[in-house]
């Protein structure tokens, strides 16, 4: 007589966290500080991955400034599977008096849909606007001395994050969608 295992795995909780920017202006995982402590099953289990680096730990993975929801999905050998998941929050380390003494003048903040982009050295790499949780709503590789970007299909009322990364820094604030 075969025995079927209709048990879920159990991960332990992690609680939501907050931590600060480095110089790079993005977090690099040390350790295994965001991975769950306890993860059993009554058969095993055959796998435990994460959804940012479909990885077993984060030990090593840099985050961006803003949200990050992370999701950790347990296996066992018998197919089944339980989630958990928590937001790890990047606190930026560059204010706005740093983006103007750099020469990056970003307005008007809040928006209605239209943001102007000043820059007045121009050696910008690249720019991204990313939503709260991280996720790149727009990418731009080829960054002129003025910009202006249209944000008008964006979600209203959200705050949008702005990386903006020169040869050596990164810049980051928020803007104001209306």
């Amino acid at each position: 007589m075969a025995v079927e295992d209709n048990t879920a795995p159990t991960i332990s909780d992690i609680q939501d966290q907050n931590v600060d920017a480095g110089s790079s202006n993005t977090y690099t995982v040390s350790g295994t500080i965001f991975d769950p402590v306890t993860v059993e099953d009554n058969c095993g289990i055959e796998s435990l991955l994460n959804n940012f680096n479909n990885f077993y730990t984060l030990d090593g993975s840099i985050f961006p400034v803003g949200e990050t929801i992370i999701v950790w999905t347990a296996i066992d050998f018998s197919g089944n599977t339980n989630t958990i998941s928590f937001n790890l929050t990047v606190n930026s380390t560059t204010g706005i008096e740093s983006l103007e003494e750099a020469g990056i003048f970003i307005f008007p903040n809040p928006t209605n849909g239209q943001i102007n982009l000043e820059f007045k050295n121009n050696k910008i790499r690249y720019l991204v606007i990313s939503d709260l949780s991280g996720k790149s709503l727009l990418m731009k590789t080829s960054v002129n001395k003025n910009e202006t970007l249209d944000l008008s299909s964006f979600v209203r009322g959200v705050y949008i994050i702005i990386s903006i990364r020169e040869d050596d820094k990164t810049f980051t604030s928020k803007i104001i969608l209306n």
